[in-house]
């Protein structure tokens, strides 16, 4: 991986520092792509699920990573590379950038979330129930459920939801349209590796199977039935599901691609964790009467100290760096010496990125334990 440039060479300019920043950013977290696409190659067991795993966060990259190419600040725009990408990116690629933000997406009111997760659920157990006669509907199953031994990493319906992929369409769901979104990934990758002006070569050097993911297919009505709040909506199950997959993901899937590429891995929890809060203070707010122990639990977590930490302005402001490319003129000044170019410290007066981070692994791993006894 190509590393920043020494202290003494990093420009005097603030604007310059923060555009350079920019584009060692990008380049990051497209190495990280590449690295573990390709490193999942050489496994036969992590190629068939990094895609369903981690598409969301190679989605947000290609696009926020596009569109810094694109900019019109001289400081971080490379007119070079932005004339080597598409104008348009596919319909599915567009669909899915806000995919990652669960609740939180301002371009969506919740209800439209949760139609859109409900529709995808009806889609699949359109293709998958009622094909065989009756007494053998009982076989049926429309869910696939993705562990690391117990815990639930990811499912099929939260895949096509987030992949904008026609769940109604087998072809689409398991064939040559997660290929064609690869393929779109790939060739964006390999033009954002260069937004630091180096060429490294392509790698694989990660190890990927050490926890090794098993696919298992449920019936959704049966397995949702006894999940979370009897009274909550199949719908706002499956968000729930998902949420408690990217936990599970960030905690036993996400280390594995670290080696290397940290500062991009720390990015991809916090933007986890963060929409993952958001979404549970909302389905909190919107449930206010349920007092089961899960709940109690929950408002618990969202009132303990390192949550409200990462929910605070600054904690906010450390998730939209984590988002977003394009440094503002705020963000001062910058440090090539700290991870993640000291802007946890820039953005947030009194916060170290060592302290942010530990904050993030522990609210993780409290919330995942809430979910495995929910």
């Amino acid at each position: 991986m190509a590393t920043p440039l020494r202290t003494a060479e990093w420009p005097v300019d603030a604007a310059a520092q923060r555009g350079m920043a920019t584009r060692f950013i990008i380049a990051q977290d497209a190495r990280w792509v590449q690295d573990v696409v390709y490193s999942a190659r050489k496994s036969r067991e992590a190629s068939a699920y990094t895609a369903l795993l981690l598409g969301h966060h190679f989605v947000r990259i290609a696009y926020e990573g596009a569109a810094a190419i694109r900019s019109g600040n001289p400081q971080v725009g490379i007119p070079v590379l932005a004339d080597i990408l598409k104008e348009r990116f596919q319909s599915i690629t567009a669909r899915a950038r806000h995919m990652a933000k669960l609740l939180d997406d301002k371009k969506k009111t919740n209800e439209d979330i949760l139609a859109a997760i409900e529709l995808a659920l009806e889609r699949m157990r359109g293709v998958f129930t009622g094909r065989v006669p009756r007494w053998l509907r009982w076989m049926e199953t429309d869910l696939g459920i993705y562990q690391i031994g117990h815990s639930i990493v990811g499912t099929s319906i939260s895949a096509a939801y987030r992949l904008g992929l026609d769940g109604a369409n087998e072809r689409s769901m398991f064939g040559e349209a997660i290929s064609d979104v690869t393929d779109e990934w790939a060739s964006t990758m390999a033009v954002l590796m260069g937004a630091d002006l180096q060429l490294p070569e392509p790698q694989a050097s990660l190890h990927l199977s050490a926890h090794k993911v098993i696919g298992k297919n449920r019936r959704s009505d049966r397995f949702l039935a006894s999940r979370y709040e009897p009274k909550f909506p199949d719908r706002l199950k499956l968000l729930l599901l998902m949420i408690e997959g990217d936990l599970n993901c960030t905690r036993l899937f996400l280390p594995q691609t670290a080696k290397g590429h940290e500062d991009s891995v720390f990015r991809a929890r916090v933007v986890t964790l963060y929409h993952s809060l958001t979404a549970l203070k909302e389905v909190s707010k919107r449930h206010l009467s349920l007092d089961s122990s899960a709940m109690r639990n929950i408002r618990v977590l969202l009132e303990s100290e390192s949550t409200q930490r990462l929910l605070s302005q600054g904690g906010t402001r450390i998730r939209n760096r984590c988002m977003h490319y394009e440094i503002p003129k705020s963000v001062i000044p910058i440090d090539p010496d700290r991870p993640f170019f000291g802007i946890v410290e820039a953005v947030y007066p009194g916060a170290t990125f060592e302290g942010f981070d530990r904050d993030v692994a522990d609210v993780t791993e409290r919330l995942a334990k809430v979910f495995s006894t929910w």
